[in-house]
């Protein structure tokens, strides 16, 4: 890869995290406010030596456990200031929330692959507009596990400058990408953890809403994987209600979980929606042909060890309240008015008939003693 060299803490874990392999070079812009220490920035790369079918995007290999494996890395100081570089392997791993392919920190001490590697130095000086071949030792260990490994082979360059008015130490690294692929059994396998949504109305309490889901893809196998993904939202009886596919999780390295956060717009509230999310795992990259050699290098050869290998599609579901609120409210409010309503006219009728009622006991009463008057007065 390829990077200019800004003094800034933002540029520098910028480059930490970046896809390290996803093209053969990768420059940084300088971030804003940062202020660099020289003119001129400092340049470089790191790419594979070309073995004998010519340029190599990244190392391959495909071996048997117990295997050494010898190998070149050219650093290429590409600017106009000379530079000292550390040069170093360590483990790959995919960053959680956005799934592109890192490297562990310096800091970390490498377990995997990054641990098997062997640079013949350990510092690098380069003039400007020089490079350096630098040797490798690769030994797989005996008790290896099969499946893929995934590395990279560093060229850091560690410079001081300022930032908000303080000094700081920007460690950016560019690094090359090495897949291994130790041979045994292999098992792809994802799984879809943490899986929830979550359905948020629209204030028109006729319009449909939207879901929002929330889960990670884990690579539980031992090979790295492409995987595409599916979310479908139906409702109550099976009513589909809605479908996405959010993009497709690249090269999630085994033990590995790329976190995903999606939307769909347009469902309708059906008091209930059912999310499931399908999970369609298959094959990242070209594995090379087996190799026994001690001293071989990757190559392009079509063989295809995942063509025998069954890639089985998994899928998870999670329920969620799907309601608009304000039309409930609207329900809520109507219902209301018609139990007072009914209350009001069911009152209003008792209270009528029984002034009906306390009417006629009155006047049967007034006719009764209206009755006995009567018979009382003598007759002349």
């Amino acid at each position: 890869m390829r990077s200019s060299a800004p003094l800034s803490v933002f540029a520098a874990l910028l480059l930490a995290l970046a896809p390290f392999a996803a093209v053969p070079a990768l420059a940084a812009s300088p971030a804003p406010g940062a202020s660099a220490a020289a003119a001129d920035p400092i340049t470089w790369s790191v790419k594979p030596s070309d073995d004998s079918k010519g340029a190599r995007a990244a190392f391959g290999y495909a071996t048997d456990p117990g295997t050494q494996v010898n190998d070149t890395v050219v650093v290429i100081n590409s600017g106009k200031v000379s530079a000292d570089f550390a040069v170093y392997a360590a483990d790959a791993i995919n960053d959680r929330e956005t799934g592109d392919l890192s490297l562990v920190a310096r800091a970390t001490k490498s377990s995997d692959l990054g641990a098997w590697i062997t640079l013949d130095v350990a510092t690098l000086h380069l003039e400007p507009g020089t490079q350096a071949t630098i040797p490798f030792t690769m030994l797989v260990p005996s008790d290896a596990s099969p499946g893929d490994h995934s590395a990279g082979i560093v060229a850091s360059s560690t410079t001081t400058g300022t930032s908000k008015g303080q000094t700081v130490l920007v460690d950016q690294r560019v690094g090359a990408r090495i897949n291994l692929r130790v041979s045994g059994a292999v098992s792809p396998r994802v799984t879809a953890t943490g899986f929830v949504t979550s359905f948020t109305p629209s204030l028109n309490p006729f319009a449909p809403g939207t879901v929002d889901v929330d889960y990670s893809v884990a690579n539980r196998g031992n090979i790295r994987l492409d995987i595409g993904q599916k979310l479908n939202v139906v409702g109550p009886f099976g009513i589909p209600l809605g479908e996405v596919s959010p993009p497709t999780v690249h090269n999630l390295l085994p033990g590995q979980s790329a976190h995903i956060v999606s939307r769909m717009s347009g469902v309708g509230a059906l008091l209930l929606a059912w999310s499931t999310v399908t999970l369609s795992p298959g094959p990242a990259g070209i594995v090379p042909a087996k190799t026994t050699s001690p001293s071989t290098t990757a190559t392009d050869e079509t063989i295809d060890p995942n063509a025998d290998v069954k890639f089985t599609t998994v899928s998870a579901t999670t329920l969620s309240v799907a309601v608009t609120w304000t039309l409930l409210a609207i329900v809520v409010l109507l219902g209301v008015l018609v139990f007072l309503a009914a209350r009001y006219v069911r009152t209003t009728r008792a209270q009528f008939y029984a002034a009906v009622d306390q009417a006629a006991a009155e006047a049967r009463e007034s006719a009764a003693q209206a009755a006995e008057l009567t018979e009382t007065v003598p007759t002349r």
